[in-house]
This record gives structure tokens, C-alpha cells and sequence, in this order.
């Protein structure tokens, strides 16, 4: 039978997760999918889990064991493998709700859109509870493809919420830097340049775990890898640049939140030679990555970075200020 979507999981020592993650995908509709789980190099019992969904599976859910690569190679091993008519990315601590999992197959048999679009929620890892929900579909029209280049307001779409149509990617030999954290915004930047058109939907499926311990998204992550936050920035950039094609305003809402995860990161970990290091080599790919930058960044500038402590301080305080705003906006709601 025909695929109609490959989901390609990212599965480095994720023991603890990859039973969730596998079993959210065990939906009626199975036979239509195609599982790629890349052990990237892994040494607990992941790939022995997996080994045991593809028993049960076995025309559907595919283990891979390769040598570490990093995220990228996964998602590059798993594009030039793909055979599904739509390609996904799932890490291995992260699922997908499994009922829309299935509403979603009915839906890729009858379209033909470059993009699909699927809301999706961050939810803590401790406690299990959604914390902050992305959904724009009440916000266009759903139920036909929409022209991404018409989009003029449509916000960078984060990888957890698109999908592209596989024959895109393939045809188009779209690869991931390798060896590097933070490329989930290069697979999502490339994907959408080379997407003329877009479905929107109000399937949420993506569950993305928030939380866990050394994840590169916390601050202890951000110290360890920002080399990689500025190298991956650098990757949109650089494509951005050199594309000879027509790019849609979400394009560059990519590279401009690329770059300032590099600025607020360097901003909230206090590192002045580094951040205009970075702020001198954005100079130098032109003006209009250097104008891609917050007020904050502007008024450093003129300060020659010399504000930077009390910068960290107000960034760290906005953050923590906009997730207790969240956190009340819930609680009125009603929401757990």
C-alpha cells in the first residue's frame, strides 16, 4: 500500500519516552504511514523497543541504527529514504495525538498543498500538563490550500506544526547542517522556500515536551551548544542569501527569529565579546540581517554592548514574566 505520510523520528537514548512516542502513532490508519526511528548512535535500550513495534508492525515502523550524526543527519537519512507522500519530524520524547493522527490521513489523500499545517502544544515534562498551545488555523481559512507568498502576517511556522509534501524535498535535495543543535529552523526555513502553497488545519498533533533535563533549549543547554545556536543561524542565513528563488514573508520570519535566538541567548547568558562577535558578522551578510534585530539589540549597540548585564537581567525577567502571564490567562480559562 501506498505511504501517505513518513514520520521520521530522531531517537537518541530516549528509553523512557519511545514507548509514548511509538504508541501515539498506532493509530487505525497505520498501514498508510511509514516510521522511520534513527537511533543516531544510541547505547540504552531504545532500538530494543523499537525492534519490538516493528514485530507488530513490520510494514509500517522501521528501526535504524546509524552512527552518531547529530538531529540533522537523522532527518537527512530519513529524506533521502522517505517514500510517503508527506514527510513529519517527531523527536523521541515528544507524540502525536493519535486520534488526529488518523483524521490527518484521511485528510493527505485529498490534497495536493506543498505545506500542511497542524496546531500543537508544549506541556511540562514533570507534571504532563499543556502549558501553552500554537494554533493559527481560527485565524485563516481552513479546509483548502492557501498561497504561502499571500500570507503577508503568517508568523514563522515552527517545525513542530509543518509538514511538506516529500517529493519537494527530494527533488529540491533539501539537507540539514549536520553535527549541530538548532537546525530545526533550517529544515523548516528550506521547507517552506521551496512551498508555494499551504493547508491549514485545526488538528492539533504535536506534543512537544518541555522541561526535560538537558534539553538545548534550557539555559545549562544554551551554554553548552550557543556555538551551534550561532553556526545554525548562520546555515538560514547563508540560504537565505544564495535562494534564486521568490521567498514568502514566513520565510523571513524564519531567519529573523534564527536570529535573534542567537542575540537573546548570548544576551541572557551574559557573554559580551561573543555576542558582538556575532553582531559584526551579521554587519557583514548585509543590511537587512543586520535591521532583523530587537529594540534591545538596537540600544546595545549604541551603548557598544556596555549595557549588557542589566540587558540579561531584563530579558530573563520578561521571560519569566510572559510565562507567569500564560500561566493566569490559564488559570482564568479554566485550563489544568
Amino acid at each position: 500500500m501506498k505511504k501517505l505520510l513518513t514520520i521520521s523520528v530522531a531517537a537518541y537514548n530516549v528509553e523512557r519516552y519511545i514507548t509514548q512516542t511509538l504508541e501515539s502513532l498506532c493509530c487505525s490508519n497505520i498501514d498508510k504511514i511509514e516510521v522511520l526511528v534513527v537511533d543516531d548512535g544510541g547505547s540504552d535500550k531504545t532500538l530494543d523497543i523499537v525492534n519490538q513495534y516493528h514485530d507488530r508492525f513490520p510494514e509500517s515502523i522501521f528501526p535504524i541504527h546509524k552512527e552518531n550524526g547529530g538531529w540533522g543527519s537523522t532527518v537527512n537519512y530519513s529524506i533521502e529514504h522517505a517514500s510517503g507522500k508527506y514527510f513529519k519530524l517527531l523527536d523521541g520524547d515528544d507524540y502525536f495525538n493519535v486520534r488526529n493522527l488518523d483524521l490527518l490521513i484521511e485528510l493527505l489523500e485529498n490534497t495536493e498543498a506543498d505545506t500542511i499545517y497542524t496546531p500543537y502544544v508544549r506541556f511540562d515534562d514533570q507534571t504532563g500538563k499543556v502549558f501553552e498551545t500554537f494554533d493559527l488555523s481560527s485565524e485563516y481559512e481552513s479546509g483548502k490550500p492557501l498561497s504561502i507568498a499571500s500570507l503577508d502576517t503568517l508568523p514563522a511556522l515552527d517545525m513542530h506544526s509543518v509538514m511538506f509534501r516529500t517529493d519537494i524535498l527530494q527533488s529540491k535535495k533539501v539537507r540539514i547542517t549536520e553535527r549541530c543543535f538548532y537546525t530545526d529552523n533550517e529544515f523548516r526555513t528550506k521547507g517552506l522556500a521551496y512551498s508555494d502553497t499551504i493547508l491549514i488545519t485545526s488538528l492539533s498533533l504535536y506534543h512537544y515536551r518541555m522541561g526535560r533535563s538537558g534539553q538545548s533549549v534550557d539555559v545549562a543547554g544554551l551554554r553548552k551548544h550557543y556555538e551551534d545556536c550561532i553556526s545554525a543561524a548562520n546555515a538560514v542565513i547563508e540560504f537565505h542569501k544564495t535562494y534564486d528563488g521568490k521567498l514568502s514573508a514566513c520565510v523571513d520570519a524564519c531567519v529573523r527569529n534564527g536570529i535573534t535566538f542567537v542575540y537573546d541567548s548570548l544576551i541572557i547568558l551574559g557573554m559580551k565579546d561573543r555576542l558582538q562577535a556575532f553582531d559584526h558578522s551579521l554587519k557583514a551578510y548585509g543590511e537587512v540581517y543586520y535591521n532583523m534585530v530587537s529594540m534591545m539589540v538596537r540600544l546595545l549597540r549604541k551603548q557598544d554592548f556596555g549595557l549588557l548585564p542589566v540587558a540579561s537581567m531584563l530579558l530573563k525577567a520578561r521571560y519569566k514574566y510572559a510565562a507567569r502571564i500564560k500561566r493566569l490567562i490559564r488559570e482564568c480559562k479554566g485550563e489544568k
